[in-house]
């Protein structure tokens, strides 16, 4: 398959990438710059940027010019955190938890197993680097009758895993935690919240949450920046004693 001018480009700059020859943070040499440099149109070149910044290699900063990515913190997920006790924060994540009390559109209402309009209390918990925008998002509904005597922790965790220990200790029976991840694109608005670049992908979980008679009592949206977040499950691979 003949490679065409601006994938030329592309993996030249690439391959600088590769070899160290430009770091992350260079700022790549002006559109201009790289047109007369390979002897093409400022139309290639854009291609050519635009092919790298799909990759999530480069980011373009309006007014100040192309910069190489440069690698962000990374995060786990991980679903043994349910054994741990009370969150203990970190100074480098900051995480601000806001709540309010809506009624439940066609996705929520699906989402807790109740029907449209129905009253529910969102959590929305957004957890950062101090400076920078939020890595982690989670919207958490919570029916309203569970409230009654409800302690909010002083520090929330970025998974809204305190709803569960509230509940546990207001006597309320669980039995599942049911949770799906899957990836696809941001959307304009979440690219813009959470800084996400061109070419990566937001991982999304969502966690339902059942007590004894099958009644969900609490749900999360989460919302990770697929470039900076893993999700890693373990299970045990011991057969139970008969």
């Amino acid at each position: 398959m003949r490679t065409v001018r601006y994938q030329r480009i592309a993996d030249d700059l690439r391959q600088q990438i590769a070899d160290g020859l430009l770091s992350p943070g260079d700022r790549l040499p002006s559109e201009q710059r790289l047109a007369t440099q390979y002897g093409v149109g400022l139309p290639t070149v854009r291609q050519a940027i635009a092919l790298l910044e799909g990759e999530g290699l480069v980011d373009k900063r309006h007014g100040r010019g192309t910069f190489i990515r440069v690698p962000r913190c990374r995060v786990q997920y991980r679903d043994d955190r349910h054994a741990w006790g009370a969150w203990e924060p970190t100074p480098e994540h900051v995480t601000l938890r806001t709540v309010r009390t809506l009624e439940a559109d066609r996705r929520t209402a699906a989402f807790m197993a109740v029907p449209i309009a129905a009253p529910l209390v969102e959590h929305r918990y957004a957890t950062s680097l101090p400076g920078n925008a939020p890595h982690i998002v989670v919207h958490a509904y919570v029916l309203p009758e569970l409230l009654e005597g409800w302690r909010p922790d002083s520090t929330p965790d970025p998974w809204a895993d305190g709803i569960r220990r509230q509940l546990i200790a207001q006597g309320v029976e669980l039995d599942r935690i049911s949770e799906r991840v899957t990836a696809r694109p941001p959307s304009a608005a979440e690219a813009q919240t959470m800084d996400i670049g061109g070419g990566v992908a937001l991982l999304e979980i969502t966690r339902t949450t059942t007590d004894t008679t099958g009644r969900v009592v609490t749900a999360a949206l989460l919302l990770l920046t697929g470039d900076r977040t893993e999700a890693v499950y373990t299970r045990s691979t011991c057969r139970p004693k008969s």
